[in-house]
């Protein structure tokens, strides 16, 4: 015969899973809650590396190096630390961007580290404000080839042969020595070119 203490009724079943659903919704909202403040304070101790390491407070608090620092006291990995002076170094004359990275982060804003100037910081805050950090990547690097300069904005040189008198072969070489025969010669085509122009009209 069969014990009636191990048989669960489908209404207290119910009440099981509604119990359960509501602790794994308060657990995932603590969780969610504490890892958002997480990344907070995170952002907040990768601002404050710069300083840490100039004023050497890692050694006057008796850790041996800044890497030993950044992960006892925040749980910082080797390459957050490097990561975090090396952004924040290209961004010590951009506060504008400077001010971003404790909003967002400084992945966020890595990106455009090494694009963005004083005068052109505002822009870049902007995208990275607004763009996925993958859409940013692919955007500072289409950049960064449109401004790059193309052959066809590099000046070529051509050597020309010409047959001349010897006085004014001398005369033409000296100039050439001297460096200033291209801006002569372009003086002198531009004249002559005018004065074609006006005899044609």
């Amino acid at each position: 015969m069969s014990s009636a203490k191990g048989l669960v009724s489908p209404r207290q079943n119910q009440n099981a899973n509604s119990n359960d659903k509501l602790v794994i919704n308060q657990l995932h909202q603590q969780f969610s809650v504490y890892g958002k403040n997480a990344k907070e304070w995170l952002r907040k101790c990768a601002l404050l590396l710069p300083e840490i390491v100039e004023k050497q407070v890692w050694r006057r608090k008796g850790f041996s190096s800044i890497y030993e620092y950044a992960a006892k006291l925040a749980g910082m990995s080797r390459y957050s630390v490097d990561e975090a002076l090396r952004v924040l170094n290209l961004l010590e004359d951009k506060p504008v961007l400077k001010q971003l990275v404790a909003e967002i982060g400084i992945n966020r804003v890595k990106p455009v580290a090494a694009v963005a100037t004083s005068d052109t910081q505002e822009f870049w805050a902007e995208k990275a404000r607004v763009m996925p950090k993958n859409v940013l990547e692919t955007y500072v690097h289409d950049y960064r080839l449109e401004s790059l300069p193309g052959p066809e904005s590099q000046p070529v040189k051509i050597n020309v042969s010409l047959k001349l008198k010897p006085d004014l072969a001398k005369r033409l070489e000296k100039l050439k020595t001297e460096g200033n025969i291209e801006v002569l010669l372009e003086r002198f085509l531009a004249e002559v070119e005018a004065g074609q122009g006006a005899r044609c009209k």
